[in-house]
């Protein structure tokens, strides 16, 4: 298990399990907060699996908690990206694959720029 965290201080949990060596089931779980006790940062907590509300529907545990993405890496670079019930996208040329989805989803999103009445989002 590993604790990530973005340049804009999002949280993530990555977890990964090997499968006969040539392929290995990644996992990752967005943080949705911190307990504080005494002033102290307590452990990352995840939504629970059905979860409506934090901190109440929360969980330390990767096995309770909903999966924000998962994927299957394979030995020959291939990777089935999965986003649950909504769907996969299949890509086949390594990390490299991850820059390329990055560029489209910013792309998407100056797509919609000019057609929405009012943008909030930050840059």
């Amino acid at each position: 298990m590993k604790l990530i965290k973005t340049t804009r201080g999002a949280e993530y949990i990555i977890t990964a399990n090997d499968y006969r060596e040539v392929s290995v089931d990644v996992r990752v779980y967005e943080v949705s907060g911190r307990a504080r006790v005494d002033g102290v940062l307590g452990p990352p907590l995840m939504m629970k699996k059905g979860g409506v509300r934090f901190p109440d529907d929360s969980t330390e545990n990767p096995d309770e908690a909903e999966v924000f993405v998962a994927a299957t890496i394979k030995w020959d670079g291939c990777v089935h990206w999965d986003f649950g019930e909504e769907g996969y996208i299949h890509t086949c040329s390594g990390p490299s694959a991850a820059d390329d989805m990055a560029e489209v989803m910013r792309a998407m999103f100056e797509a919609a720029r000019p057609l929405l009445k009012r943008v909030d989002w930050p840059e």
